[in-house]
């Protein structure tokens, strides 16, 4: 049954659809106006009602907003460096951390972010970070997501999209993070948007992810239990439960509590089989162990089990076979008929047919036989990209939008972490007040996953095994594929300190008093240590037939092993016992094959062990002057980063490369790095409803160790550099506030991998013709580009009513790629007059094509080509990024009457058509007569808009004699049932037509359950 992509669909204005939210909140806030009006202040929300789990802050000087009078004031004493939940009301978040790293309204921060309370985290139904990330303006999800063009980060590290560029960045109470974040202990999410680089200087330019883990509290006990249940076998319970106490300490009573958080979850995808198994747990402590002293501690340990399974159909190596006449191969080693090709023909493989039990069933040697040919690309369409790699349609052929078709193939990765921090503040006098914190962290990572042939969908066409017996299998389709595995451990150990002094000018000084204000400044130093070591693993046969490589070396990967999968023949198909196979990584024993046996292991290939010690000093001001109505922000920070690389080695007797951890770190710095970075940021409250503000921040980010340019000096930093102007507006007492944002992002020497490859390899041939003494000889090298973003930001916070809850937001931007490969253009500028000069471009090289020598001249005229076709992308748009997004969350508590505790509400989310690709216009070579096809910018093929509706109802009351309070919600995602969306179009030129590549399955329709009781 052929189940068709539709080509076109009628794109919807964006103006009219940003009218649309607009206008949804603005009625919404009129009508709760119109049937709640009165005089009543908003009602304490969860995060507030849950204030008493909170800890007491660090007893610091308030900064009121009223001026000074004679009178005695009463100070309201709280932590510069720690956020209290009871100031959040509903989805609205008055204070933040992420402008200085100090305790800030929201109102005065120049900077753009945006912060998800536990009530908005909760209404989303947002179990872990992915679930949260696309709620945020100009941020979305990579993983699991439509923007996961490829299904590469699977299995990657917590990777998502801020303002159209990719980062990693996250942050645990401001502490760097490597472990994925989960919100079974987050209290909060900030978004902080931009290269702030008081936040961070060596870290990606495009923003970090702060979550503010739970703290205990210090006045009451408390425990919670509480479950989600959803479609496709998905659970999760957890454990919430606190202890506090006060011990006598010098004649003093010490406020101290613990609070231990843990979670169980099962979370497959509903493409089978599948695996997602998490566990959990979070220990935290809190002392004030006296007055103004407090000490906060926590610990976190990480199990985490998963498949790497891709939302995406595999691509399509049947249906060209079938075009072309469904031919066979009637012996090894004959001639290939039409529509096949040989599976192996100068590098001997052996492929091992695995069972449903996850056991080889036998194994022969790939030598001599066939296999079917990748279907073409469309014409037109860039075939050195998309060339065979075409979504299957025909679901006949295999259950594609039921079956996880590299659950089956071993992708999986098995994770175990831990982290912990000790954080201890102190108050120095009336207006000193300082933090030392410290966190360690490690993780060890096992991923194995398919790196050869994997994505392909193929039919057996051999009649016969290399032994002469018949082939069981032939006309059966398969999965081919060869297996790969990362080793990988990292740790972290970081290090800092921060003092604050308050300067306070208006005490008794009128008028000048006022103006001048009153000024907060901090000064921090930090040391951040980090190791990171794993080994690349590739599946290779300890026991090779006669021929074949015994190990794995630099330039052959002759040895290595390819496991077979077939589809729906017996038991050998998509059974519920194939999910065995996820489960084991081990390696294959003793499997008899033709003339010898497979004894699989996994050989090492480029290791790697590298420390990188980063220290770094900052000096930040933060000044309210004009009675409070200008808010300056500005900082410097100082960065230096040591590299420490390990050099590799191989083993005499085998000619592999050893481990790292037979690699010793070197004594000294291998690469440093260093730089000074700055933010600047005004707010100007023009009243008490509407300021203006402006901020403009940077940050840089070294490349990795050992990364070099063409030239062979060191690749420079990335650099990030961001510029805000806003306009803000509050209103009812700042039950409603939001900003309108315009900015511009640049991320400059951005690692591009440029002219690597066959392209390195020719400058090299051409200097063995000329003068081997200048090549280039490390392959690896690389070159850069840069990137530039401009857009509007629009989002509001509406707390109306004790019953009415509502954000929204709206992004529209545009990211463009521009100076491409700076090096290597430099590069052939440089040496092009000596290459082409008379007695030089006509002498032979060791470059061939199709065993033909070719001149300097012919190779110089492949490498211009090449680089011209990477110039070309030169403004182009990022492929798959929306240009506008938009996310609506409301939710209606019953305050009153028969219906009191139920509620409802909706999530709505819009992205507008992305950029799939370009039309491509033809270049004939003129050496080879061969028509290569560029991106022509002026032509974007575009996809589908995509919509995505959350509904839930829940019910809210206590119980028990109002003893217990509980909880429960009905949640229905994905309500119009989207299955499908596109990722990748090409115009095929024989037609005309915009057709479709490949797509990715969305989860269908699910429904969750969940329920707890707090006691």
């Amino acid at each position: 049954m052929i189940h068709p992509i539709p080509t076109s669909l009628r794109q919807t204005a964006a103006i009219t659809l940003a009218f649309r939210f607009l206008l949804a909140g603005l009625l919404l806030a009129q009508f709760e106006s119109c049937l709640f009006a009165q005089a009543v202040p908003p009602a304490a929300s969860t995060e507030a009602t849950d204030a008493a789990a909170k800890p007491v802050s660090v007893p610091t000087e308030s900064w009121s907003s009223a001026p000074p009078n004679g009178d005695e004031e009463k100070i309201v004493e709280m932590s510069p460096f720690t956020i209290t939940a009871d100031r959040s009301v509903g989805y609205a978040a008055t204070q933040s951390l992420s402008c200085t790293r100090l305790n800030t309204e929201i109102k005065d921060i120049g900077s753009s972010i945006t912060e998800m309370t536990i009530d908005f985290l909760k209404d989303i139904n947002a179990l872990s970070f992915q679930d949260a990330v696309s709620y945020a303006p100009g941020t979305t999800s990579y993983l699991y997501d439509i923007n996961d063009r490829d299904g590469n980060r699977a299995l990657g590290g917590t990777y998502y999209m801020v303002r159209g560029m990719g980062t990693y960045g996250m942050a645990r109470d401001f502490f760097r993070t490597t472990i994925p974040l989960d919100t079974y202990n987050t209290e909060r999410l900030s978004f902080a948007r931009g290269a702030n680089s008081v936040l961070y200087g060596i870290a990606d330019p495009t923003g970090l992810v702060i979550t503010s883990l739970a703290k205990p509290n210090l006045q009451r006990d408390r425990v919670t239990l509480s479950g989600d249940w959803s479609t496709y076998g998905v659970h999760r319970v957890t454990l919430d439960a606190n202890t506090s106490a006060k011990h006598r300490l010098f004649r003093r009573d010490m406020p101290a509590g613990i609070r231990f958080v843990t979670f169980d979850e099962e979370r497959p995808k509903f493409l089978k089989p599948d695996r997602h198994e998490q566990r959990r747990y979070y220990v935290a402590g809190a002392i004030q162990p006296w007055e103004g002293a407090s000490v906060r501690l926590n610990y976190e340990n990480v199990k985490l089990d998963q498949t790497g399974s891709r939302m995406y159909a595999p691509y399509d190596a049947i249906s060209a076979w079938q075009a072309a006449g469904s031919n066979y191969v009637e012996a090894p080693g004959g001639a290939m008929p039409a529509g096949v090709v040989r599976l192996s023909d100068s590098t001997k493989r052996t492929v091992v047919v695995m069972g449903s039990d996850g056991e080889p069933q036998y194994a022969f040697s790939s030598l001599g036989m066939g296999r079917v040919a990748y279907a073409a690309a469309p014409t037109g369409v860039d075939t050195a990209r998309f060339n065979g790699r075409v979504s299957l349609q025909d679901y006949s052929l295999y259950p594609a939008n039921d079956v996880n078709f590299l659950g089956l193939n071993n992708s999986g990765q098995t994770l175990r972490g831990h982290a912990s921090t000790i954080i201890f503040e102190q108050l120095i006098g009336r207006n000193f007040a300082f933090e030392l914190g410290v966190a360690d962290e490690k993780t060890s990572i096992y991923t194995v996953s398919p790196i050869s042939s994997a994505y392909y969908l193929a039919v057996d066409v051999n009649k016969l095994l290399p032994n002469g017996e018949p082939n069981p299998y032939v006309g059966v389709p398969y999965f081919d594929y060869t297996r790969g595995a990362t080793d990988a451990v990292a740790t972290v150990k970081d290090y800092r300190a921060t003092l604050t002094y308050n300067l306070d000018l208006r005490r008794g000084k009128g008028r000048l008093g006022k103006f001048l204000g009153r000024h907060r400044f901090a000064a921090l130093a930090e040391r951040y240590e980090s190791t990171n070591s794993q080994d690349q693993l590739y599946e290779v046969n300890a026991t090779p037939l006669p021929g074949f490589p015994s190990a794995i070396t630099a330039s052959s990967g002759g040895n290595y092993l390819s496991r077979r999968t077939y589809v729906g023949v017996g038991s050998s198909g998509y059974t519920a016992d194939s999910t065995r196979q996820i489960r084991s990584f081990g390696t294959i024993a003793a499997t008899p094959v033709d003339a010898g046996v497979v004894n699989s292991r996994m050989g090492i290939f480029s290791p790697l062990n590298s420390k990188t010690v980063t220290e770094s000093a900052l000096l930040a001001v933060q000044s309210f002057m004009a009675d409070e109505h200008i808010v300056f922000t500005g900082g410097m920070r100082w960065d230096t980063q040591d590299l420490y690389n390990a050099d590799t080695w191989r083993h005499p007797e085998t000619n592999e490369f050893a481990s790292w951890r037979e690699m010793p770190l070197p004594g000294s710095p291998t690469q440093t790095d260093s730089g000074r970075t700055g933010t600047l940021g005004v707010v100007w409250h023009i009243n008490r409803y509407f300021s203006l503000s402006w901020n403009k921040s940077e940050n840089f980010q070294p490349p990795a160790g050992g990364i070099r340019t063409v030239f062979g000096t060191p690749l420079p930093a990335s650099k990030g550099k961001t510029e805000d102007i806003g306009f803000k507006f509050r209103f009812r007492e700042d039950r409603i506030s939001g900003n309108i944002t315009y900015f511009e992002a640049f991320r400059t020497n951005e690692s591009d991998q440029g002219l690597r490859g066959s392209n390195a390899e020719r400058i090299d041939a051409i200097w063995d013709a000329i003068n081997p003494d200048m090549k280039v000889n490390d392959l690896t090298w690389r070159d850069t580009r840069d990137y530039r973003t401009q857009g509007y930001e629009f989002q509001i916070t509406l707390n109306p009513t004790p019953a009415l809850r509502i954000s929204a937001n709206l992004t529209q931007l545009k990211t463009e790629k521009s100076n491409i490969l700076p090096f290597t253009r430099a590069y052939l500028e440089k040496h092009e007059g000596l290459w082409t000069s008379p007695e030089n471009i006509d002498l032979a090289t060791t470059y061939d094509v199709n065993g033909q020598s070719r001149t300097v001249g012919q190779v110089l005229q492949y490498i211009k080509n090449s680089n011209e076709n990477n110039l070309r992308t030169a403004g182009e748009l990022s492929q798959g990024l929306n240009e506008w997004m938009a996310n609506l969350v409301g939710n209606y508590t019953f305050q009153s009457g028969v219906l009191k505790g139920f509620g409802a509400g909706v999530a709505q989310q819009w992205r507008s058509s992305p950029v799939l690709g370009y039309e491509y216009l033809p270049l004939v070579d003129a050496e080879t007569g061969q028509t290569n096809y560029y991106p022509d910018i002026d032509h974007p093929l575009y996809g589908k808009d995509w919509w995505n509706t959350n509904i839930w109802f829940n019910y809210d009351r206590l119980i028990f004699k109002r003893k217990v309070r509980w909880q429960v919600k009905l949640s229905v995602s994905n309500l119009l049932d989207r299955r499908t969306y596109d990722t990748e179009r090409g115009i095929d030129s024989a037609t005309g037509e915009n057709v479709m590549l490949r797509y990715r399955f969305i989860t269908p329709r699910t429904f969750t359950i969940s329920t707890s009781f707090q006691y």
